[in-house]
């Protein structure tokens, strides 16, 4: 019942979804002619340009994987440091010991867990 009240809710957001096309948004977003250049769209974008139809917006979003600062599959470090830091290690020495942060709050959280009274039911 859950699942079918989830999928009516969706429905309409699944139907007014736009599939790119191939080569449609590479063609339209590269040349300098066309009302979807991407680099007039990002300009207009970044100034506020409260005039951008749904189709621009669609353009801008599609057209970015055609840019040269895409770079999806370059390493971020500040995303690796911050998965360091939430696994507990020190992102200055990985191959180290843990933080000393995370140390504390593993000692202060372990006696409560382990002397928690654990209900038979």
């Amino acid at each position: 019942m859950k699942n079918l009240l989830l999928t009516l809710l969706l429905l309409p957001a699944l139907a007014a979804a736009k599939v790119p096309r191939r080569g449609g948004h590479s063609a339209k977003t590269m040349d300098a002619e066309s009302p979807f250049y991407y680099t007039s769209l990002m300009m207009r974008y970044n100034a506020g340009d409260e005039t951008l139809t749904d189709e621009d917006y669609h353009y801008l979003y599609y057209g970015y994987a055609y840019q040269e600062s895409y770079k999806p599959l370059d390493a971020n470090p500040d995303l690796d440091k911050l998965l360091l830091l939430a696994s507990g290690l020190d992102p200055d020495n990985p191959a180290g010991r843990r933080s000393k942060r995370c140390s504390t709050r593993a000692r202060m959280h372990w006696p409560a867990t382990r002397s928690a009274p654990r209900s038979s039911t």
